[in-house]
């Protein structure tokens, strides 16, 4: 959108690009696997096949991120604990961004290059061709700490879903991420059947979740996918994913670091009302939405969805968009009526009152 501008160089993706390279990870030293050949080259998966020891796969959609591209990468290949899976999908890529992704070799490496459909279509994408037991999403801008996937791996043995925080280059991750932490049982996950679950289960519908935060088992995935041609997508798999696990867990330390400055031109506001009508709409029909306070986190985080979004806006624009989002919200099944005026404690009590403004046709300025 207009206004904003490309982050500004950092001295991070050289250092990570030259960590992988002591690692000995060298471009042009392996074939790297194209979806549109016929003959895969050699080392790379099979369709239908699957991979002795993988667990973990990483799926990286990739547009236009250029030169960020090649570092985020090599930090996946730099892992503690690599994953042997990672499937690239070039959504419509710039030439920058493709070349980035040519020039990293590795046989663990599959590209997939396809017209632009958007960021939830290609994520849908590698799911499908993905064979770890546990999957990872991310783009271009996300890089990997060098113990990120082993923690969260760790945390996979315990759950069946894990969340994660992912920050910005020297700040510290949201305070949602503490206040689910606070009730967890040592160790960092929770089972249906705690006491404390369905709480936990409203703080963690709360979180400021972005895609590489998330670690969702593969046929969960498949079940749920992302919503196609939308952006955001990360937000409804996130809370229809809660809707169902049985075992969540938080993995300690950030998933994954972003800049601190970053150009987000793919991100279309009124994408965040798409999601809102979905969520509203689906999340509904789940039994486990009979929790107040799973109710409340969701509230907590299509909200922030929404004010994020609106502050992307003009002020004419905001002012069309946020009428559209309370008849969004007015129109939403009665179950989204039963929720506490002041939050909980899991919802900021301005963002509840704005949304229950909405719900019996008042504004959501």
């Amino acid at each position: 959108m207009a206004g904003l501008q490309p982050p500004k160089p950092s001295t991070r993706p050289a250092r990570l690009a030259r960590r992988a390279a002591t690692a000995g990870f060298r471009v042009r030293d392996a074939a790297i696997c194209h979806h549109r050949r016929s003959d895969p080259a050699p080392g790379c998966l099979q369709p239908g096949g699957r991979a002795v020891g993988v667990s973990v796969s990483c799926i990286v959609a990739l547009r236009d991120e250029g030169g960020m591209a090649g570092p985020a990468l090599a930090a996946l290949l730099a892992q503690t604990q690599p994953a042997q899976d990672i499937v690239v999908i070039l959504d419509g890529a710039d030439a920058a961004t493709a070349q980035a992704a040519d020039a990293i070799r590795d046989p663990r490496i599959r590209v997939v290059e396809r017209s632009r459909d958007g960021l939830s279509s290609a994520f849908n994408h590698g799911v499908e061709l993905a064979r770890g037991d546990w999957l990872t999403f991310q783009t271009g801008h996300d890089l990997r700490p060098a113990h990120a996937l082993a923690a969260l791996a760790a945390q996979g043995e315990r759950a069946d879903l894990v969340l994660a925080p992912v920050v910005r280059e020297g700040e510290t991750p949201a305070a949602e991420f503490a206040a689910l932490d606070a009730l967890l049982p040592e160790g960092g996950a929770i089972a249906a059947g705690d006491t404390a679950f369905a709480r936990a289960l409203g703080a963690a519908a709360a979180l400021p979740l972005a895609p590489a935060g998330l670690m969702i088992r593969r046929e969960t995935a498949r079940g749920l996918r992302f919503p196609d041609g939308v952006c955001f997508g990360e937000v409804f798999l996130h809370l229809a994913a809660l809707a169902r696990a049985g075992r969540v867990a938080l993995m300690p330390g950030a998933a994954a670091l972003r800049p601190r400055h970053l150009y987000t031109a793919r991100s279309e506001p009124m994408d965040g009302i798409a999601i809102l009508s979905l969520a509203l709409e689906a999340l509904a029909g789940e039994p486990r939405l009979q929790h107040g306070a799973f109710r409340t986190g969701c509230v907590a985080r299509l909200m922030r969805l929404l004010g994020a979004c609106a502050a992307r806006l003009g002020p004419v624009a905001r002012r069309e968009f946020l009428q559209v989002a309370g008849a969004v919200v007015a129109a939403a099944p009665p179950l989204w009526d039963a929720l506490p005026e002041d939050g909980g404690g899991l919802c900021p009590p301005a963002a509840m009152a704005r949304f229950l403004a909405m719900r019996h046709g008042g504004s959501a300025a």
